[in-house]
């Protein structure tokens, strides 16, 4: 009875201004034959925005939970989704997409903010003439848009089709236009965080039969080292846990010793 009462409704709220509701609702409709009603009540942007012409002061966490609730305030549902993105530089060498996901039940106190990291290949392109400027965007997908640098700030949305037919005064500069109806990069990453999240949904607790027994709040453990016995950079497999009571799996033949090569006293 306690886990017939967790699981999604026939209809959750979903606040978002760029399209990502059609990306999760396939996939909430054949796993629990929810609805997913769609909201743009509130304008989402006024949390930040991609191109910093609103800076944010929530972590990506917790926007996509104030998200989640306003949906409900919005549409008087009990359940609600709220999303938000960050892309950041990998390294130097790529992006990485990290996506957030949070599905809130106001009547049964529950939170859940699934997070998943992906490497993106996108990036900016600056062209000296015609020729440069479709061979670089010849290296993306077709359906990727992008937004053009102009004297007055960002021209934005705009697809290849656009860019091919325009005549510009080069050089040209152009930056991926990350907002998730433009960026399939993204999409793909989302559908990731959305299937996360229904398997976060459908996992319950063994002790307490409480939604979201999951290895997201298992805590970080560090294998000593072979030699010296200090923690090294080597963690345990993190096993599902529960954020409720703190249930935990354990695994009684998993070793804790770890390889010096890891350890940064015997091989710093």
């Amino acid at each position: 009875m306690i886990k017939k009462s967790q699981v999604p409704n026939k209809k959750i709220a979903f606040l978002t201004k760029h399209g990502k509701e059609t990306l999760l609702a396939p996939i909430f409709a054949s796993t629990y034959n929810s609805h997913i009603q769609h909201t743009s009540d509130f304008d989402t942007d006024t949390l930040g925005s991609f191109d910093h012409a609103v800076e944010r002061t929530l972590s990506p966490a917790q926007a996509a939970l104030k998200k989640a609730y306003l949906a409900c305030k919005l549409t008087h549902c009990t359940q609600g989704i709220g999303s938000e993105g960050s892309i950041n530089s990998l390294f130097g060498i790529g992006l990485l997409d990290e996506e957030y996901l949070a599905f809130v039940d106001i009547q049964n106190n529950i939170e859940i903010v699934a997070r998943v990291q992906q490497p993106i290949k996108l990036g900016p392109i600056d062209a000296k003439c015609r020729d440069e400027l479709f061979e670089k965007l010849s290296l993306f997908e077709y359906n990727q848009y992008w937004m053009l640098k102009t004297m007055d700030g960002w021209e934005k949305g705009l697809s290849v089709n656009y860019l091919i037919a325009q005549t510009f005064h080069f050089p040209v500069y152009l930056e991926p236009d990350f907002r998730a109806m433009h960026c399939p990069q993204r999409q793909a990453v989302i559908i990731n965080a959305g299937e996360n999240l229904l398997q976060r949904l459908s996992s319950f607790c063994p002790q307490c039969s409480k939604v979201d027994y999951s290895p997201a709040h298992a805590k970080a453990r560090y294998l000593l080292c072979e030699i010296c016995t200090l923690p090294t950079n080597q963690m345990h497999p993190l096993h599902p846990a529960c954020g409720q009571c703190s249930y935990h799996e354990t695994d009684i033949n998993a070793s804790d010793k770890g390889s010096a090569f890891y350890c940064n006293f015997c091989n710093p």
